[in-house]
């Protein structure tokens, strides 16, 4: 366990996020169209404040079950999606690119001490989250992966596959001495997870 890191997985540096517990990669697609899905997002989520779009969503909330159901009370022309890779997966609508162009939450502040988890979209749909990968990794681990591929779209396949991570690590320790073959071959076996490891993208917690 990892119980002295302090390293953020979720945006450690070097270009690096995860945003693995929003369905960041729960879209039948290639990473050029959720990309460009989360570009659209961005522009559309521009022109509202996020304190509309808390405002819209906390008035979806169904006082039955708990849940959120945003096409209630939000313009179905906001909303922009793309078919779920596995239909009980996660796949949150409020995913989108953020300035620097990794994926982030148009509603949750960047800054601030306003705390709006719980008014989190997955809530009341996935429950509680535990992440392993924030839970298991080492920051030499993270910081590592991280170094490796500086996105978002690889990097969160690589650290939410510890034993992949592991092993290539202690095979190629040094990663300026990494041949693009190697790397080539990596990227391959985690695409292969993407779609074969429905793990990735059927998390039932949420917040820990």
């Amino acid at each position: 366990m990892n119980d002295t890191g302090t390293i953020n997985p979720c945006r450690p540096g070097f270009g690096a996020s995860c945003a693995l517990c929003c369905g960041s990669h729960n879209y039948d697609a290639s990473r050029e169209e959720i990309e460009s899905l989360f570009q659209k997002r961005r522009e559309m989520f521009r022109l509202f404040s996020s304190d509309y779009l808390l405002k819209q969503l906390r008035a979806s909330r169904s006082n039955l079950t708990g849940s959120y159901y945003p096409d209630r009370t939000i313009d179905n022309g906001i909303i922009i999606t793309m078919p779920k890779l596995y239909d009980d997966g996660l796949q949150c609508p409020f995913v989108c690119l953020l300035d620097d162009d990794t994926p982030g939450c148009a509603i949750y502040p960047a800054h601030g001490e306003d705390d709006r988890r719980f008014d989190c979209f997955q809530n009341y749909t996935c429950k509680y989250f535990s992440c392993a990968s924030k839970d298991i990794l080492t920051d030499e681990e993270i910081l590592y992966a991280a170094r490796l591929f500086h996105d978002w779209y690889y990097y969160t396949l690589f650290i939410h596959s510890i034993d992949i991570l592991r092993k290539f690590r202690l095979s190629h320790p040094i990663l300026e001495k990494i041949e693009e073959s190697a790397l080539s071959a990596l990227k391959q076996l985690l695409d292969a997870s993407l779609r074969s490891e429905k793990n990735l993208h059927t998390i039932t917690s949420y917040f820990t």
